[in-house]
């Protein structure tokens, strides 16, 4: 993964805030995986998962990686928060999907895509440089805006520190977006 930096504003339709949310999903994935904090039962992202991933996928490792894990984070979002009227980091609108898809296959055949995921603490430090502001959590689902947020920008900064705080307390955080409309 391309390394990462603090969150900035950019206009909603920025590549670049695509990509964010595609670090912001790595990061995210990774940490909530079964050998770090095990809100989600994969290991995709682990450094085993390569001896079962790379003969299958051998040009496409880092994708089947990704998908992976977004998927088992996406599961585990949708049985907290449930399917319909709530958007999250895992779960967004169609328009924002695909922008972070194309995002994604531009990312992920860069070497050292997962450098920021060699330790905890190296994806905890990289997840807090995406942070504004430090949170604090109760733990489980987390309304921390609507729907109509996600055009813009400002919700990343805010969304990473929900699960920062989260990852530190060790509480599982679900942050959302309902959608009002």
């Amino acid at each position: 993964m391309s390394h990462l930096s603090a969150a900035q504003p950019r206009p909603p339709t920025d590549a670049g805030r695509m990509l964010d949310i595609a670090r912001l999903r790595v990061l995210i994935g990774y940490l909530g995986e079964r050998d770090q904090q095990g809100w989600w039962p994969s290991a995709f992202l682990s450094p085993s998962s390569q001896a079962f991933l790379r003969p299958v996928f051998p040009r496409t490792f880092a994708m089947a990686a990704y998908r992976g894990v977004v998927e088992a984070a996406r599961r585990a979002h949708d049985e907290r928060l449930g399917i319909g009227r709530a958007l999250h980091l895992f779960r967004l609108p169609e328009a924002v999907e695909q922008g972070v898809a194309d995002a994604v296959r531009d990312l992920l055949p860069e070497p050292g895509w997962d450098r920021d995921l060699a330790s905890v603490e190296t994806a905890l430090g990289r997840l807090r440089a995406m942070t504004l502001e430090p949170a604090s959590v109760v733990g489980g689902p987390v309304r921390i805006g609507t729907a109509a947020e996600l055009a813009g920008c400002d919700w990343l900064p805010k969304t990473a520190a929900c699960y920062c705080a989260g990852f530190v307390d060790g509480v599982a955080v679900y942050p959302y977006f309902l959608d009002v409309a």
